[in-house]
């Protein structure tokens, strides 16, 4: 087997509240009538910080994405970030395709890729 961090897991999730562009809080359902409430880094981006520009515009876009209560799909990696966040590609679907929030925003222009190390 490879490397463990890029071991993925999926799950059942719903939208509590937006942190920010690039962090949510969810509360995921891990099957066998159990739920647990994390907090979430979307995997692979990074949008601006509070009091920076673009904030205000990455974090509106992805709570009119997906506001709280939206049911979505997460894929997860076994490893959290370095503030004890778990990583997530967080999926949604409508009637005709899937998508994930965090393309979404760098298709948008509101988020860069991002995958650890200095920005």
């Amino acid at each position: 087997m490879s490397d463990m961090a890029e071991v993925k897991y999926t799950y059942k999730a719903t939208v509590l509240r937006w942190i920010d562009g690039d962090s949510v809080w969810l509360e995921v359902d891990l099957g066998f009538r159990m739920k647990t409430i994390n907090d979430f880094r979307l995997y692979g981006v990074d949008t601006p910080e509070r009091g920076q520009p673009g904030y205000a515009e990455a974090k509106a876009f992805v709570e009119k994405l997906s506001p709280a209560g939206t049911e979505v799909m997460i894929e997860t990696y076994k490893n959290p970030d370095k503030y004890g966040r778990w990583l997530a590609e967080v999926s949604m679907s409508d009637e005709h395709f899937t998508f994930t929030v965090n393309t979404e925003l760098i298709n948008a222009g509101l988020a860069v890729n991002y995958f650890g190390g200095r920005k």
